[in-house]
């Protein structure tokens, strides 16, 4: 025992050493030798510290945090984490190159193209096509700026029109703004009053923090209309609104570029729909290049890219209006 340590607990104390002296005896018997502090642990310990490092430059660069950072992977699934990350791929033959013709198509003002070709998934077949058909659609929107009368109209009373329109708009929704935001809130306190322990339970959720479209709908079932008379979401949010929630009316923005199977979550909730947009020139992507020769009816493959006003239209013309 060193000079000066203070034992708490002889007996503890003692019990543990015979514990340990045990076990030392039984490492020796299998070494058949005197255990020993192994050599080289401070070269182990340096190239730990500097792998721990490695990973989490890795961990920077890749994005990964918390669970998913390297560091905390177990040992055989780091090493296959590492020789994928190692090995070759054919992405970075031609890097360099790929990054000098982007930068040059930028500079000529062809990146959104770029960017449509990309997400489109365009086969290099069709580029061409699309480059001849996106040059004939610059050419003619040149112009058509450039001499406006070539659209047959009187443009001058077609902008007057616009202007008056624009101003008429803007004075009804100024008018009616207060009107909607005073009858909203009259609701608003009826509702409190006639549903006290709904207010009072959705009182309570919205203290503990974020609540849930699901959660309102559950809490404060006869309040939600009132309090949430009008939704907004993206076509991919829809399915976040419980499935309780119906509306008298959808509006669909630039329907013309949302296929029907994007637009069937809210669609199948409403009564009535009201499509805005334009199908010719708002139409889902396709590509321009038509097939080399005619495919027979019985091979052709189901299309799925059909935009929402005409299809809408097509499975009830009564439910349905469109508006350019």
């Amino acid at each position: 025992m060193r000079p000066g340590v203070h034992v708490p607990d002889m007996y503890e104390s003692l019990v543990r050493i015979q514990r340990q002296r045990t076990e030392w005896e039984r490492y020796a018997e299998a070494a058949l030798s005197a255990p020993g502090v192994p050599v080289g642990l401070g070269d182990v310990w340096a190239l730990w510290q500097r792998t721990q490092a490695g990973l989490e430059e890795l961990d920077a660069v890749l994005g990964r945090t918390d669970a998913a950072r390297l560091s905390t992977l177990p040992a055989p699934g780091l090493v296959r984490s590492l020789a994928g990350l190692a090995a070759d791929s054919e992405y970075f033959d031609n890097l360099i190159e790929r990054a000098t013709l982007r930068a040059e198509l930028a500079r000529m003002g062809l990146e959104p193209l770029l960017v449509e070709l990309s997400v489109r998934h365009v086969p290099e077949d069709r580029v061409r096509a699309e480059l001849e058909y996106a040059w004939w659609q610059s050419a003619l929107e040149h112009v058509l700026r450039s001499d406006r009368a070539l659209l047959g109209a009187n443009t001058a009373v077609v902008d007057r029109l616009e202007r008056d329109f624009r101003l008429v708009d803007e004075a009804h929704v100024a008018a009616s703004g207060p009107l909607l935001a005073a009858r909203l809130a009259t609701q608003w306190r009826i509702g409190i009053v006639d549903h006290a322990d709904e207010a009072a339970a959705l009182k309570r959720a919205l203290k503990l923090g974020d609540v849930t479209a699901d959660q309102v709908t559950r809490i404060a079932p006869e309040l939600t209309d009132t309090l949430v008379p009008a939704w907004i979401a993206s076509p991919y949010d829809i399915p976040l609104i419980p499935d309780t929630v119906r509306f008298d009316v959808v509006l669909v923005a630039d329907a013309g570029a949302l296929s029907l199977a994007e637009a069937a979550p809210a669609l199948r909730r409403a009564r009535q729909v009201v499509a805005f947009g334009d199908p010719v020139t708002q139409g889902p992507p396709r590509s321009a290049s038509p097939p080399a020769a005619p495919v027979p009816a019985t091979s052709r493959p189901r299309t799925t890219s059909r935009s929402t006003p005409p299809a809408c239209s097509r499975a009830s013309p009564s439910w349905c209006r469109s508006r350019p």
